[in-house]
């Protein structure tokens, strides 16, 4: 198990294209993931510490959860935040939360010029979940989840730092297999195969999924049923639509999210673009909270 770990945290490292990577000059570590990325917002407004122990992030990350609203009202130092069928409300500025079982005090802080929440509170109101990390050389992060991110978290630290002298500490000895093959699912057929080879115990590739499949597949129950296996396989997934522009893609592939959050409670964050993206293209995936891949496709034979 620790050397599946280890394989597919290298498989993952080298899905993430060169821009993403941090380089050793650049000495920038994550502080922010949000689900199963990093918070595009994360160099502009990273976590900071209320204390020893007190995780604190911009108001605005937790609104780049799936599942969470966020309403901000500066004219009136109100805030509001929803979950599903939890929600709060408190004053920005004393923190204090108007409750019908009493009012409670909220830690909140202004920096940067914004709002930052205490992490342990807001999950606790919100039943959200969230995750301490500490790197190799001392510095901290933490990661918040609403369910839609699936990726161990050591894993998904890997992904996006890959220097050895800031890669958190994980068990398990290194190996050299790493994933290389890529299954491009455009149809029911090759699902089907991709989830017969995971049934064998067969975890050397990379599956990306069609958007339009996702939504186009007949069978509830079935379709249940093959992401089931494939979202416990724990092999990389990705998601692609094969189409001009990248605006329309996302269009599916968020349709496509929508209806897998409905049916499993998890989504596909890795996206894989079909056509060149230019940098505005870039921005906007990653606003969605989208890792976007750079790898080949490569058919079932």
């Amino acid at each position: 198990m620790k050397k599946r770990i280890a394989a597919l945290a290298l498989a993952f490292a080298a899905l993430i294209p060169t821009a993403v990577c941090v380089s050793a000059e650049e000495e920038y570590l994550p502080t922010v993931y949000i689900a199963d990325s990093v918070w595009y917002k994360d160099k502009s407004q990273p976590m900071i510490m209320d204390g020893k122990d007190g995780f604190c992030i911009s108001i605005d990350a937790f609104g780049a959860l799936p599942s969470v609203t966020v309403d901000y009202d500066s004219t009136v130092n109100a805030i509001r935040l929803t979950c599903g069928e939890k929600a709060f409300s408190a004053d920005a500025a004393t923190g204090t939360v108007i409750s019908a079982l009493g009012d409670t005090t909220l830690r909140i802080l202004n920096e940067y010029g914004t709002v930052y929440l205490n992490v342990e509170d807001v999950c606790g109101y919100l039943g959200l979940d969230y995750e301490p990390h500490f790197y190799s050389n001392g510095k901290r992060a933490v990661r918040i989840n609403d369910g839609s991110g699936t990726l161990d978290t050591g894993i998904l630290v890997r992904m996006f730092v890959n220097q050895k002298e800031t890669l958190s500490r994980m068990e398990g000895e290194p190996i050299s297999d790493v994933c290389t093959e890529i299954i491009k699912a455009n149809d029911a057929e090759t699902l089907d195969a991709a989830v017969a080879r995971l049934e064998k115990g067969d975890r050397s590739f990379i599956l990306a999924i069609n958007a339009e499949l996702i939504l186009s597949y007949g069978s509830t129950s079935r379709l249940c049923a093959l992401m089931g296996k494939i979202f416990s396989s724990g092999i990389p997934v990705s998601l692609y639509a094969q189409m001009e522009n990248a605006d329309t893609a996302l269009h599916y592939v968020h349709s496509a999210n929508v209806r897998l959050l409905e049916l499993m409670h998890r989504g596909i964050t890795l996206f894989t673009p079909t056509t060149e993206l230019i940098e505005n293209d870039i921005a906007l995936i990653e606003q969605r909270g989208l890792i976007i891949t750079d790898f080949t496709f490569k058919e079932v034979k």
